[in-house]
């Protein structure tokens, strides 16, 4: 009996594919967590605004906050398209680059996700006292830590892919 072996290499062999799914992880995942999150923050401050419409300019910054973890993702993936070249790349670094842009992508999506639920409640506390603000968008602003590290780390990590 003829043994075969076959070896289908098809798309998921090439490189610049995972690196390709990578840049889109990146940018997907961290806007899908920059909409989750701005998306609770803008509902509740829409109620705020209808009540006191001066508290507009205290509510922006708190709505507005989550939406950096599409920005982190973005970055992200502009460096992973730069490392594409001429878009000939081996399936390890391909991979790598896969999962540099999942770590970011990862990051933003909790992050922004997370921080619209602490903006939310942020611009609730805004609504009834004005002079919560800033410890509101210092509470927020403590989960960025998170997303900014991601994106440390994944430039570091971007950096040692050859």
């Amino acid at each position: 009996m003829e043994t075969i072996v076959t070896t289908a290499p098809g798309i998921l062999a090439d490189g610049s594919v995972w690196a390709f799914m990578g840049a889109g992880a990146s940018i997907v995942l961290a806007g899908a967590g920059s909409v989750l999150g701005t998306y609770p923050a803008a509902a509740k401050g829409a109620g705020v605004i209808a009540e006191n419409p001066s508290a507009f300019g205290k509510i922006t910054p708190l709505v507005a906050l989550p939406g950096s973890s599409v920005i982190y993702g973005f970055l992200i993936s502009l460096f992973i398209f730069l490392k594409l070249g001429n878009g000939d790349m081996s399936l390890t670094v391909g991979a790598q680059l896969f999962f540099v842009g999942l770590t970011m992508g990862l990051a933003g999506l909790f992050t922004g996700w997370l921080q619209g639920k602490a903006a939310a409640a942020g611009v609730a506390a805004v609504g009834k006292n004005e002079s919560a603000f800033t410890p509101a968008i210092v509470l927020a602003a403590l989960l960025e830590t998170a997303a900014i590290f991601a994106l440390l780390v994944s430039i570091l990590l971007l950096n040692t892919i050859a």
